[in-house]
């Protein structure tokens, strides 16, 4: 199996109050990998050190390797010869719990961060904000109305905005804290489809407190508890049927 992330003895830190302790994991290349725990397990900080987000967060300290599979080779990104923050979290791309649209048009969420990319060409731009406004679904929705405010879209079609616009810079890894949280089932059902359209193009990490959500998108399980892994799998080591989800109920 080839992997995109390999961490090794992860700890985080918050004004000295440990959040992750000592993680060591593997994250497969393709699929999706699934973090569950409950809430202040360590998820989201775990999440968040795989593009260094955690550091802009106050009292912050950190220790560990964490090995990103990136432009072809391996690389420590907190390590000196890692990529910068900016570099880093444009391949590697985040997708909040509640939608975040810039406050201007659906055309200007996509575009604008395209645009501040050195050598981009606008006819370019907009080829690739149709594509991915397609492969998330929103174009048919949106296509007429691109100058009109983001925010006037629903909450699901700002989600799937967001992923599109992350997209849209061409990431090499997919984090999704809670991507669905705030949403209604259609709307999550939406999202999930989507999704798994992807699923075989990006390595995509996310968290899921939905066991239901779990089973349906994911190819590899991580389990968190006390900031600690306690439990870690493949969809094909699972039982069938009610007994994965009593298994992961237990878990949780």
């Amino acid at each position: 199996m080839q992997y995109c992330a390999k961490i090794k003895d992860l700890s985080v830190s918050f004004h000295g109050r440990k959040a992750i302790s000592n993680i060591s994991t593997e994250l497969p290349s393709c699929g999706i990998t699934v973090l569950l725990g409950r809430s202040g397990s360590g998820k989201t900080t775990f999440l968040r050190s795989l593009n260094r987000l955690n550091e802009i967060i106050e009292g912050y300290e950190g220790s560990g390797n964490v090995n990103l599979f990136l432009g072809g080779r391996s690389r420590d990104i907190y390590s000196d010869d890692a990529p910068e923050p900016t570099e880093l979290r444009r391949r590697v791309g985040m997708v909040f719990q509640t939608p975040n649209p810039l406050p201007m048009s659906i055309r200007r969420n996509i575009i604008l961060p395209l645009s501040l990319i050195p050598g981009s060409k606008k006819t370019e731009n907009e080829e690739r904000m149709e594509s991915v406004l397609k492969t998330t679904g929103l174009w048919d929705e949106v296509k007429d109305r691109l100058d009109t405010p983001a925010g006037r879209l629903s909450g699901g079609q700002q989600q799937r905005l967001c992923l599109a616009r992350i997209l849209a810079l061409e990431p090499e890894i997919l984090l999704l804290d809670e991507p669905t949280a705030s949403l209604d089932r259609r709307a999550s059902e939406v999202i999930e489809k989507h999704l798994l359209s992807l699923k075989n193009k990006y390595c995509i990490v996310m968290i899921s407190h939905s066991v239901r959500q779990a089973l349906k998108l994911g190819s590899h399980f991580i389990f968190l508890r006390g900031g600690n892994i306690v439990a870690s799998f493949s969809k094909g080591e699972l039982p069938e049927g009610k007994e994965a989800e009593n298994l992961f109920n237990d878990l949780l």
